[in-house]
C-alpha cells in the first residue's frame, strides 16, 4: 500500500505538528506523517493508534522551506553551522579504480 502527498498536505502536516507539540518536522517525516495518517484513516475509526516516525534529517537541513511553513527558521545543529562555512565541493566523474578514488578521497577529508 502507498500513498501519495503533495506540497501542501506536507505544509499543512508539519504546521498542525508544530502547533500541537511544538516540535518542528522535517518535509521528509511529514510525508511519512501524513502518509500513516490517510493509513490508519483507513483501516479504523479509533484515535488512539500509536506510530513511530523515524526521521533522518534535522529540520535545520530544511530550513528554507521550514521558514516559509512556519515563518521562522530551525534552529542549526552545530553540525550544519559547520558545514555553512566549507565550499561546496564538485560533483566527481565516477571514479572506477580504488586508488584514485582513495586520493579523491584524501583530497576532500582535508
Amino acid at each position: 500500500m502507498s500513498y501519495s502527498i503533495n506540497d501542501e498536505l506536507t505544509k499543512k502536516t508539519v504546521r498542525d505538528f508544530y502547533e500541537k507539540y511544538n516540535k518542528i518536522i522535517d518535509p521528509h517525516g511529514a510525508v511519512a506523517l501524513a502518509a500513516y495518517n490517510k493509513y490508519i484513516k483507513k483501516i479504523t475509526k479509533s484515535k488512539d493508534q500509536i506510530a513511530i516516525i523515524y526521521e533522518t534529517a534535522d529540520p535545520g537541513k530544511f530550513s528554507l522551506e521550514i521558514q516559509e511553513i512556519l515563518a521562522f527558521q530551525p534552529k542549526l545543529p552545530k553540525q550544519l553551522k559547520s558545514l555553512k562555512n566549507k565550499e561546496e565541493l564538485p560533483n566527481p566523474q565516477i571514479i572506477q579504480d580504488y586508488e584514485d578514488f582513495r586520493n579523491y578521497l584524501k583530497t576532500i577529508a582535508t
